[in-house]
C-alpha cells in the first residue's frame, strides 16, 4: 500500500482563469517554501506542475493539460492541497521507486471505518 509523500498543505489563494488554461496562486507553509525556486517541478495533488511565480509566500502554477485529467477546474479559493517536492531521478521513496500520470478523474464512493483503519472505495471511469 503506498502511504503517500506528501510534506504539507497549501491554500488556493488566487485562480486566474482563460479559456483553456488556469494559473493557481498557492500560499505555501515556510518549510516547503524555503525548498522551491522558479521553474522547480513539483507535485501539487499528485499532479507535476512548474513553478512559474513567486510572490512572498504564494507560489504559482500554470495549469493546461492537466486541467481534463484532474479536479483542478473545481478547486476554489480556500481549498487545501497537498504538496510535495517531487523526488531527484532514481531516489527511492520508501521501498521502492514510484511513477506515473494522471489519466482522469476518479470518484469516491464510499468511506468506511474499521478499527484502527479507513477504507475507501473509489468508482474508476472505465475510460
Amino acid at each position: 500500500m503506498f502511504k503517500g509523500i506528501v510534506q504539507g498543505t497549501g491554500i488556493i489563494k488566487k485562480i486566474s482563469k482563460n479559456d483553456d488554461t488556469q494559473r493557481h496562486g498557492i500560499t505555501f507553509p515556510k518549510n516547503i517554501l524555503d525548498l522551491v525556486a522558479k521553474d522547480t517541478v513539483m507535485l501539487v495533488n499528485g499532479c507535476s506542475l512548474t513553478v512559474v511565480r513567486i510572490t512572498g509566500d504564494v507560489v504559482y502554477f500554470d495549469i493546461d493539460q492537466a486541467l481534463n485529467t484532474t479536479t483542478f477546474d473545481s478547486l476554489e479559493i480556500g481549498d487545501k492541497v497537498n504538496l510535495e517536492l517531487r523526488p531527484e531521478f532514481g531516489s527511492l521513496l520508501g521501498k521502492g521507486a514510484l511513477t506515473g500520470n494522471i489519466k482522469g478523474v476518479a470518484t469516491v464512493d464510499n468511506i468506511t471505518e474499521e478499527e484502527d483503519l479507513l477504507k475507501v472505495y473509489i468508482e474508476i471511469p472505465k475510460t
